[in-house]
């Protein structure tokens, strides 16, 4: 790989991002965090406010779990939120709040991986340390032809070595940032614009005329698909809703929902003594997560009495503070858009 022309190409070329312009470690952290699953432009929307709110290691340490969640709604994949949290938390007890220098000290951080930390270590020290994203994945299964399924730890665990030894040889902050860009911008996963490419005279899946058969990526199994009966049970100006336990979506506040029949949430709604019952049902609301599609059959209670151990009433125009996933925002957005606390995506 010809290490000058890709970062001269960088160099010239580089996207103004706000993360790169005083590239701190705990900037470099939360944007990384960020783009974990995420597109760039959206995480762009979310990156400035998140920094107002939370400026350093010790403010994002000192604020309340559902604070967090509340700035970063809307974004998906929340359990990285949770970690980043709780990272700032053991910075502040085990470093006073300043971040490590070394890359040892970086992983141990809860929510940390490699790949994190050889950014960090990379960006924001550069030092030489890989970090192995799909962009990275796909240039160098390009470049050097390297035909292996990528969904496959072990082979993954060979471009991350060749990462590590290329790093070795450049400006470790120019290089990473570089490759990374490469792939965003240029080598593409499809129509890649190869005539742009600095490393086009290197690059052994263009010579073969078929840069796209790599990276080679088996297909993932199809999602599962969950059909919910969701409830908008409203009373003098409140919503119940309850604070979730499971792993998808932890400590997010969800409408009460159930994969039962109508019939059945009836019973529970009359056994709660949510009178008068008067259901309005509503269309179907889709949404999508990774490995599972929700459908969510929409019913509207307006009620005078009724209560719900396991949920809370919040007044409905405190939504906006409240940490609502997605999945139900768009519910909210559509019956009550004065409440809303984000915008569409």
């Amino acid at each position: 790989m010809n290490l000058k022309s890709l970062t001269n190409w960088y160099l010239n070329n580089q996207r103004p991002l706000p993360f790169r312009q005083h590239p701190s470690p705990y900037g470099i952290w939360v944007s990384e965090v960020m783009l974990q699953q995420t597109q760039m432009e959206t995480v762009l929307r979310y990156y400035d406010p998140f920094i107002k709110k939370f400026p350093d290691i010790k403010t994002l340490a000192q604020a309340t779990l559902q604070e967090v969640l509340t700035q970063v709604q809307g974004l998906g994949y929340y359990r990285r939120f949770r970690l980043l949290h709780a990272g700032a938390q053991h910075l502040l007890s085990h470093h006073q709040g300043y971040f490590p220098q070394t890359y040892e000290e970086v992983l141990s951080i809860p929510g940390v991986g490699a790949y994190t930390a050889g950014a960090i270590m990379a960006i924001a020290f550069n030092q030489p340390y890989p970090a192995t994203d799909g962009n990275v994945i796909r240039v160098l299964s390009r470049v050097y032809d390297i035909q292996q399924d990528m969904r496959l730890p072990k082979s993954r665990a060979v471009i991350d070595k060749l990462h590590g030894q290329l790093v070795k040889k450049a400006n470790p902050r120019d290089y990473i940032q570089a490759v990374m860009e490469l792939g965003a911008l240029i080598c593409r996963p499809v129509q890649p614009n190869c005539q742009q490419c600095p490393l086009q005279s290197n690059c052994r899946a263009y010579q073969s005329g078929s840069p796209t058969r790599v990276p080679v990526i088996s297909k993932k199994s199809k999602p599962i698909q969950k059909e919910w009966q969701t409830l908008l049970i409203i009373k003098n100006k409140q919503i119940l809703l309850r604070k979730n336990s499971e792993n998808l979506l932890k400590d997010f506040y969800l409408l009460p929902q159930w994969e039962l029949s109508l019939d059945v949430v009836e019973q529970w709604l009359e056994t709660h003594g949510f009178s008068p019952l008067q259901l309005k049902t509503l269309p179907i609301v889709k949404h999508v997560f990774t490995h599972q599609v929700w459908h969510m059959q929409v019913h509207q209670l307006l009620v005078k009495s009724g209560e719900d151990l396991s949920g809370e009433w919040f007044p409905l125009k405190a939504l906006s503070t409240i940490p609502i996933p997605e999945a139900h925002q768009k519910i909210i957005r559509t019956y009550f858009p004065q409440y809303a606390s984000i915008k569409a995506l």
